[in-house]
């Protein structure tokens, strides 16, 4: 179980699992190198699993990003991340790719 990043300009592809075993796991700078720019979007089509844990750390990102007034846009949401916004009743908050 592993999860791994890749940036390009304004782009961050998350590769692989965003549970609670892999979470803890992501480096402090990844988020910082995540919102180096002042609009970026996260693709998140590459994410095989995820739980609350990968979902908490998404809000994470976004909290981070308003505090530094850097804008957020999620694209290719995996299933499970959407169903547990749904469930939670916070699917509103993760603002998607148009």
């Amino acid at each position: 179980m592993t999860v791994d990043f890749t940036f390009s300009a304004n782009n961050t592809t998350i590769v692989g699992q965003l549970t609670r075993e892999t979470v803890p796991t992501i480096k402090k700078n990844t988020i910082k190198t995540m919102l180096a720019q002042p609009e970026i979007i996260i693709n998140l089509k590459e994410v095989t699993r995820a739980d609350t844990a990968g979902l908490a750390w998404l809000f994470l990102v976004l909290e981070k990003a308003a505090k530094i007034q850097v804008t957020v846009q999620f694209s290719h949401i995996c299933q499970d991340i959407l169903n547990l916004a749904k469930l939670s009743g916070v699917e509103h908050l993760l603002p998607q790719q148009a």
